[in-house]
């Protein structure tokens, strides 16, 4: 699969193009899902898996509630990882094994840091799926993205910008 950028579109902005080679099992299963969807094109195709994408990773993070300390936990031990397109499939998800990795031996200083001991937090993440966990390794990148636009990046203002339900507790 290969990008292109050489192509504008009528407003002066760069149009996204890919190429899926014809032996790729990406493009049988592009050319699937558009015929049974009945998709005029797989670049049309294409554009409806990243629209559903975008909207899966949002629906996941809407259901999803943390307090600030909990968030504030995640946020140190993330410490703005690179965001990558990883998606787990065995019994620990990314999140998790970066909290327990971070806080092993450490525990009682991160709670007292944070007013929440890191095994609570682990209990919750166990209760996400892969998608659930994308979502929220998304918006955890995206919330280190935007420390430097204010002082109310950690509050439950700045969780909601990237898109993060905030609760008491």
């Amino acid at each position: 699969m290969t990008g292109q950028t050489d192509k504008k579109a009528s407003d002066g902005s760069p149009l996204i193009g890919v190429r899926v080679a014809n032996g790729d099992p990406l493009r049988q299963w592009l050319t699937d899902r558009q015929q049974r969807m009945m998709a005029p094109g797989l670049a049309t195709q294409l554009r409806a898996e990243a629209v559903m994408l975008r909207d899966l990773l949002a629906a996941e993070l809407r259901r999803q509630r943390w307090t600030l300390a909990e968030l504030g936990l995640l946020a140190d031990v993330m410490n703005g990882d690179i965001l990558t397109s990883s998606v787990y499939t065995g019994g620990v998800s990314m999140i998790t094994a970066n909290l327990v990795d971070a806080t092993s031996g450490l525990e009682a200083e991160y709670e007292a840091q944070h007013g929440v001991h890191p095994a609570r937090v682990v209990e919750k993440l166990q209760t996400l799926g892969p998608a659930a966990d994308a979502a929220l390794r998304d918006a955890l990148s995206r919330w280190w993205a935007t420390q430097d636009e204010g002082p109310d990046a950690h509050t439950v203002e700045g969780w909601a910008r990237v898109g993060v339900r905030v609760v008491e507790g």
